[in-house]
């Protein structure tokens, strides 16, 4: 079973979490072969790659590829040049016939030995529908025929065929592409709805939640965080978001959070000793196990030196003044002031980082 995912530094810890996921569901893991697709990757990061997925006894082969001149594709801030990897995969892997291309927001909840028995020999690829009306529209197909391109079962003897090439460059230099492109219009438009329709079991995107109830299932065999916010984002609101994190617990970047860094190199506290501080605490101690909270941080002099939820209430004048320290609010009402506190003791917000709790970091 060859096993195909196009990776970069800025996904390579999902991919990890999404592959890690994918082999301790699966019986049979010998028979897996995993081939990393790449234009440029840091070599530590290679190495937390290796190291996460060593343990199973599955191997890793890196792919170079210099990839297609994406100077005018479009790269939103979803759609990046890596996307575009997926249309060199029939002719890098060209000694291989078959494989299953998955993306790195996804989590594996069954055994994907399944979807490898699925015959794809008269097809381009096997996929499942997107249910996106408006892309579909856009790009002049029904939406009952325009599949979504983070998980294929795909035909690479039937991908090198010499039209199937011309008509991916067609589109995606054509002056007539509506949206400017993006690799799954090209992919849809390439196989001319030459594909093989499967279950949305097997592709669930959590932005199409109204089909959660017809699958008949309570999780979905394949989990796809295809919208934002993203499980990795700290206190996003995501559904199956205790799935990824499961799994990332199980590789070298358990302990790394995306815009901060190795989270044991920080101090965190949390700031409210109250209700709203108590909501914070029992969510990191869910999802963020690996997260030390030093204490909580209150103005109400009462509190201060004291315990809340065995935890210490500090001031904020015993606050470090550093860039190791880390302040999650967890009180709304008084927002406004702590917010201004926090900057004159020289704190600024991290964005992008939280979804849910204001967090602010110290400066030296």
């Amino acid at each position: 079973m060859n096993i195909v995912c196009c990776v970069d530094d800025k996904y390579i810890s999902h991919t990890t979490t999404m592959l890690t996921s994918l082999i301790l569901n699966t019986k049979k893991k010998t028979n897996i072969n995993i081939y990393i697709v790449y234009k440029k990757l840091d070599t530590d990061n290679i190495r937390k790659m290796v190291e996460s997925i060593k343990p199973f006894g599955v191997s890793v082969i890196f792919k170079h590829c210099r990839g297609l001149d994406t100077t005018n594709f479009n790269k939103r801030s979803y759609i990046t040049e890596t996307a575009y990897l997926k249309l060199e995969i029939p002719e890098l892997l060209d000694n291989i016939d078959k494989v299953i291309y998955i993306d790195g927001d996804i989590i594996i909840n069954n055994d994907i030995q399944e979807l490898w028995g699925i015959d794809v020999s008269d097809y381009y690829l096997a996929a499942a529908l997107d249910h996106n009306k408006k892309f579909a529209t856009e790009l002049g197909i029904p939406d009952t025929l325009y599949f979504n391109s983070g998980l294929m079962i795909m035909n690479l003897v039937k991908c090198r065929e010499k039209e199937f090439r011309e008509r991916c460059l067609e589109f995606l230099l054509s002056p007539l592409n509506p949206r400017n492109t993006c690799d799954q219009d090209v992919l849809n438009y390439a196989t001319q709805q030459n594909f093989k329709k499967i279950s949305s079991e097997w592709n669930y995107l959590i932005s199409n939640q109204f089909l959660l109830s017809k699958l008949n299932y309570n999780i979905p065999s394949v989990i796809h965080y295809s919208f934002t916010p993203k499980p990795w984002v700290l206190f996003s609101e995501v559904k199956f978001k205790e799935l990824y994190w499961e799994y990332r617990q199980k590789t070298l970047w358990a302990n790394f959070l995306e815009g901060l860094g190795e989270i044991s190199e920080f101090n965190f506290y949390i700031f409210g000793a109250s209700k709203g501080g108590s909501l914070v605490l029992e969510e990191i101690k869910k999802l963020y196990p690996n997260f030390k909270i030093k204490g909580f941080i209150d103005n109400n002099k009462h509190k201060q030196n004291t315990e809340f939820l065995n935890l210490p209430i500090i001031s904020t004048e015993k606050l470090a003044k550093d860039n190791k320290t880390i302040v999650i609010v967890g009180s709304i009402t008084y927002f406004p002031e702590i917010k201004f506190q926090l900057k004159n003791l020289e704190y600024y917000p991290l964005v992008n980082i939280s979804d849910k709790f204001f967090v602010y970091k110290g400066i030296v």
